[in-house]
């Protein structure tokens, strides 16, 4: 796919929602106010693409980070919008922040009020907005709506730090949350040895990042189990999303990997439909083999490509190709 026969439509980030929020006056501890407003932006680019762009013959979404966990929610309108035109749509979510504890969604997101652009899509919200199965519930309720033709990728480091220390504070273990809830339900916390702190950080730790990647492996499973057009890459190490997919590309399986997911007529060539496995050990090998993940294609680090570095940055990019006009 060469995109620069592309056009290309970026959505910078600056509201702290994923690109979801409708609540422009939110206040937390009587601070100032913060504009959750992403929805509203995201909304009023797309009216202006949908206006401008009426006739794309293939569109690709993708994002990092903050910017890739809004796509099948934006997928969704995106895809209702052309839905008569057919057009083929094809996602790559690049690291999002994608999984929601329930602390963080019983005392954070009511103050996003997410509600309101997951209700144009016809989600049921209310149903699902205190479970911590939300974005797998919002995922698949995308591909349930989704053309067959259209593909979605997940691509992802199997020790992503940054999204192991959103996964941490959101789950109210950072910054007090989570520890004042436990000294008053067990008043021999306050009293655990602080010599021990080390070694119950390690652990911690480790603990941490095997909760984290095994609900990833869960959820990246069951909607592979029943939707035949997601797939999923793991890059093995630490990591975050890097704005233009670079990182990946420097392993061996990314471009033909993704370059299957937006062809334009087929479904990319995947490994077998046997679930995956929760890793035991808190790295991979850089000559792992790929069997010990099933259902994803896994980069080896051993086969590392030149490519420089690009900082990351939570942004949503909409690639629009057009036929070529004909001339009477």
């Amino acid at each position: 796919v060469d995109f620069t026969t592309y056009t290309s439509v970026f959505i910078p980030y600056c509201t702290q929602d994923v690109h979801m929020g409708d609540e422009p006056n939110a206040s937390y501890d009587g601070g100032p106010a913060i504009h959750h407003v992403g929805a509203h932006n995201v909304y009023r680019t797309l009216q202006w693409i949908f206006r401008n762009f009426p006739n794309p013959s293939q569109i690709f979404l993708t994002g990092c980070s903050a910017g890739g966990t809004p796509q099948p929610v934006i997928y969704d309108i995106i895809n209702a919008h052309y839905n008569e035109s057919a057009v083929k749509i094809d996602v790559v979510m690049d690291s999002p922040v994608f999984l929601t504890p329930t602390y963080f969604l019983r005392n954070y997101m009511p103050s996003w009020n997410v509600g309101t652009i997951l209700n144009e899509i016809g989600f049921d919200f209310d149903t699902y907005m205190h479970e911590e199965s939300f974005p797998d519930q919002i995922l698949d309720y995308t591909l349930q709506r989704a053309k067959e033709t259209d593909n979605f990728g997940f691509v992802t480091h199997d020790e992503d730090q940054l999204s192991i220390f959103y996964f941490t504070t959101m789950s109210g273990s950072l910054f007090g949350g989570r520890d004042r809830e436990l000294s008053s339900m067990d008043p021999s916390f306050d009293k655990f040895d602080r010599s021990e702190a080390p070694n119950f950080g390690r652990r911690m730790v480790g603990d941490i990042r095997s909760q984290w990647w095994g609900k990833i492996n869960d959820s990246l499973t069951r909607a592979m189990d029943t939707h035949s057009n997601m797939n999923s890459f793991i890059v093995e190490g630490n990591g975050h999303c890097s704005f233009g997919l670079n990182v990946p590309l420097q392993y061996t399986g990314f471009e033909e990997w993704v370059s299957g997911l937006v062809n334009e007529t087929e479904h990319p060539d995947m490994p077998s439909s046997s679930p995956m496995v929760l890793l035991e050990n808190s790295t991979l090998s850089p000559t792992v083999s790929p069997d010990i993940i099933q259902n994803v294609t896994l980069a080896n680090m051993a086969a590392r490509r030149p490519f420089p570095s690009i900082a990351a940055a939570a942004v949503l990019l909409l690639a629009l190709r057009f036929l070529p006009a004909r001339v009477y």
